[in-house]
């Protein structure tokens, strides 16, 4: 008897493209807007100040990934950025002036660049906390602007931290 059907090996969908949800969440002081990055292999984010932005919108993100090739567009009223890397080697860039972050890249040999690109309205000590997870990771964390405090969580792995406008 001839067989009409023929069984395929399995497959998966292998992809390095980020995963971006935007949800508005309840916290103990009120509804926030909180962007959320899985799957950050490469990615770009820069809080809405300089050309990028808009005027008259606050807390405006935009994010790319891939260097800046891929425009995954601008994200408004964000009250919290949560961004989760993968246990290969990331690349995570982050501008950020006054939105409160978490940046987590697990395993791998990752890149962290947390920028601060201009007066910071708010103190808070944990504005961004980076936790670089396991590997040998590098953070470098500079400021343009008016003394962003960042909070750097390093876990099990051996880092390299770098803050040259702080020294």
């Amino acid at each position: 008897m001839d067989r009409l059907i023929e069984t395929l090996e399995g497959r998966r969908l292998m992809s390095s493209a980020p995963l971006i949800t935007f949800a508005t969440v309840q916290t103990t002081t009120g509804p926030i807007n909180v962007l959320t990055i899985n799957n950050a292999v490469n990615v770009q984010l820069h809080e809405g100040l300089g050309p990028f932005s808009e005027p008259g919108l606050l807390n405006q993100v935009h994010v790319t990934s891939a260097n800046g090739m891929t425009d995954h567009g601008f994200f408004d009223n964000v009250g919290r950025i949560e961004i989760n890397g993968t246990n290969d080697p990331d690349v995570v860039t982050l501008d950020d002036v006054d939105i409160k972050a978490l940046i987590s890249t697990f395993g791998g040999r990752d890149t962290i660049f947390v920028n601060n690109i201009g007066p910071t309205t708010i103190r808070d000590p944990d504005l961004v906390i980076v936790n670089a997870g396991n590997g040998k990771d590098t953070i470098v964390a500079t400021t343009d602007g008016d003394g962003t405090i960042t909070t750097i969580v390093l876990s099990k792995g051996t880092d390299s931290v770098e803050a040259p406008a702080f020294g």
